[in-house]
């Protein structure tokens, strides 16, 4: 093999390796949730005009607590798990998520159990 050759071998190489590294652009929760978020059967999940307001106020460094006063049934369990995953696949760190009684976290957990990410099940995971 040449000097030349290995040099240009070299240099793709190295290249490849900074390709890597590069940070993935920034997008904003709900962009994120449109690409990446089921549904719990496996289908897209699409938020309507006023979930993107409050999934990008989840992610908002300026905003410090987010207070909703709402009715049944307008998504926000879906919200908050995509949050989660916007989260796990952007910004690895330590989450807590806090229910009013137990029978509420047993049955968030067994939603968050079957919740799909990027076409994937991402619940149910052996920690084995």
């Amino acid at each position: 093999m040449s000097g030349i050759s290995r040099l240009s071998t070299t240099a793709a190489t190295v290249g490849g390796w900074f390709a890597a590294l590069r940070p993935r652009p920034r997008t904003s929760l709900a962009e994120w949730a449109l690409a990446h978020a089921r549904l719990y059967d496996g289908r897209r999940f699409v938020p309507y005009a006023y979930q993107r307001a409050i999934l990008d106020a989840m992610t908002d460094p300026a905003v410090t607590r987010i207070t909703l006063m709402k009715s049944a049934r307008v998504g926000y369990t879906q919200m908050l798990s995509a949050a989660i995953g916007y989260f796990i696949a952007h910004r690895p760190s330590k989450m807590m998520v806090l229910q009013p009684a137990t029978e509420d976290a047993e049955d968030y957990s067994f939603y968050f159990n079957g919740l799909y990410l990027n076409g994937q099940k991402y619940g149910a995971v052996d920690p084995g």
